[in-house]
């Protein structure tokens, strides 16, 4: 399979550097920036309360995450644009405990990086510093045909809570910042086929290149009667697999949903199905309302098999972020005032009925600035000296802060 797509792939790329008619490509009033500066640096501050998932080893440790990330974009010419993402981080924490505890906030290690993943100038138990080549690409388009290589976020999901068909890289359910997807080392290549339709080969490298760390993707998409339509196929990992996601319109309420076939070439796993279903609504005064199920077949109906299934690859890298089989989701958003806005989001495993609220409330300082503060407050059986009984259960008590600004 990962031969005829690329196969496929490379009979798709080359027409593309053809010339086409300029009235395929052509953009009205075209003004070249060469050269876009920017950035953000962020300062984010958790506290845990670690009283009760412990067994009395610690009580209530912090930790305070700071970020600078620059950014150098630009688009020389019509056809030719890049992209260019510095990202340097600083972390400190109370006890060493604390940094095993970034799952609960943040995605797990990322796959797909097969040309480095960053630099670690100081790696210690309470204090890290790090930088990262977040993202590096160059991109070229005729209009018909858009090709990017290099360090990029490659978003394939639609769904808010869980996105089963996002290969490549996925945000956790309950990371607090979603602004920047992790990048993957990629060649990615868009041929338009219409005006809402189109074929899209991915080519992500892994460790070493070879089959088993890397993923090649072939993704086609369209429109059906106002109902926005995508089949996926490809080899992800160690995994072949399959997709269909679509999203649409119905009595005024936004509709998504995803699935994806997992069939694994090596290892012990079996094959598995992930799926989502997601409904929105937005009303004329503001609330917004998100609903999910999401189905992971690769999770467990009994609470025995957790920590397995925490220790497997498969979570550990990000590629399923839960252990549980059946979840419900659900965030109400409200604009207080045009400058605050508030989200309460549940997380519900069905099956040992744990889960987690989280409320946030962001508020903004300028054009440039915001304040955004929130807390994680589970419910479920705690850990024991034998087991996990509850998956979320094992999440602490934690509340945070973070200031953003953007320059």
């Amino acid at each position: 399979m990962r031969r005829l797509i690329l196969a496929a792939m490379l009979l798709l790329t080359l027409p593309g550097f053809a010339q086409d008619d300029p009235a395929d490509w052509s953009l009205d009033e075209f003004q070249p920036a060469p050269f876009r500066l920017g950035g953000s640096v962020k300062a984010l501050l958790l506290g845990y309360d670690l009283s009760d998932v412990s067994f009395g080893l610690f009580d209530t440790e912090a930790g305070l995450a700071t970020s600078l990330r620059l950014t150098l974009t630009g688009d020389p010419t019509e056809r030719i644009g890049y992209e260019l993402h510095l990202q340097f981080r600083d972390e400190l924490v109370t006890d060493p405990v604390v940094a095993s505890l970034g799952a609960a906030v943040e995605a797990r290690n990322p796959l797909f990086r097969g040309l480095g993943d960053g630099s670690t100038w100081v790696d210690g138990n309470r204090h890290t510093l790090a930088a990262d080549v977040a993202y590096a690409n160059l991109q070229w388009s005729n209009g018909r045909t858009d090709v990017a290589l290099g360090r990029q976020a490659v978003t394939l999901g639609r769904s808010f809570f869980w996105n089963p068909i996002d290969w490549l890289s996925t945000f956790s359910p309950t990371e607090i910042d979603r602004e920047y997807k992790t990048g993957v080392d990629a060649l990615r290549v868009t041929r338009s086929l219409g005006r809402f339709s189109g074929l899209e080969l991915v080519y992500a490298y892994g460790d070493g290149g070879d089959g088993d760390s890397s993923a090649t993707i072939a993704r086609w998409f369209g429109n059906l009667n106002d109902w926005d339509l995508e089949l996926l196929a490809g080899s992800v990992w160690i995994d072949n697999r399959f997709g269909f996601a679509f999203s649409g319109d119905l009595l005024g309420a936004g509709v998504r949903g995803e699935v994806s076939r997992n069939a694994p070439r090596s290892g012990p796993d079996p094959d598995f199905t992930s799926a989502t279903l997601e409904v929105d609504y937005r009303w004329e005064n503001s609330l917004y309302l998100t609903t999910e199920l999401h189905y992971n077949g690769f999770g467990s109906t009994d609470s025995d098999d957790y920590p397995a299934l925490f220790l497997n690859p498969r979570v550990l890298t990000g590629q399923v972020q839960n252990v549980g089989r059946d979840y419900l989701a659900s965030s109400l958003t409200y604009e207080f005032k045009p400058l605050i806005t508030g989200t309460a989001a549940a997380l519900l495993n069905i099956h040992d009925r744990s889960g987690i609220l989280s409320p946030t409330l962001s508020i903004s300082l300028g054009d440039e600035s915001s304040l955004v503060t929130g807390a994680i407050l589970p419910w479920g059986d705690r850990p024991t000296l034998t087991g996990l009984p509850s998956e979320y259960g094992t999440y602490p008590l934690s509340a945070w802060v973070q200031y953003r600004h953007y320059f």
